[in-house]
Order: structure tokens, then sequence, then C-alpha cells
């Protein structure tokens, strides 16, 4: 939403000079925040816990490649 309200407010300053369009860019801008409020109230974040990595093994010591980034270039 908050994509949707920037825009609003960039129209504001783009029609700054019409108080018609202004009113009703206010009244989108009021609808959009009361929907936020509604969806916040209705979905409050949740408490998640802390999130963990599990163990990855991994070698001491990488296998060497079979080629070598040069193979490629011609001489």
């Amino acid at each position: 939403m908050e994509p949707l309200l920037e825009s609003f407010f960039a129209m504001k300053h783009e029609f700054a000079e019409d108080t018609r369009i202004l009113s009703t860019i206010d009244q989108q801008i009021n609808l959009a925040r009361e929907w936020i409020a509604e969806k916040m109230n209705e979905n409050p974040k949740e408490e998640r816990p802390a999130r963990r990595f599990g163990d990855v093994d991994s070698p001491e010591h990488p296998d060497a490649p079979a080629r070598s980034v040069f193979d490629d270039i011609d001489d």
C-alpha cells in the first residue's frame, strides 16, 4: 500500500492548484489508511521465533577443480 500512498502524495503535488482534485485525493488517502488500519487489526503481527540455521557439514579441504579457469582461453 505504501507505493499507492506515495502516488497519491505525488498527485497532490502535481495538482496543487485544483482544490476539487486535492479533495478527491485526500479522500482516497483516508480510505487507504482506513483499509490499512482495518487489516492490521484483523491480522496483528505474530511474534515469530528467531530463525536458526541447521548444522551443515562441509569438507575441511575442498577438492581441487578438474579444470583450470584458463582451459578455455585460446593461445
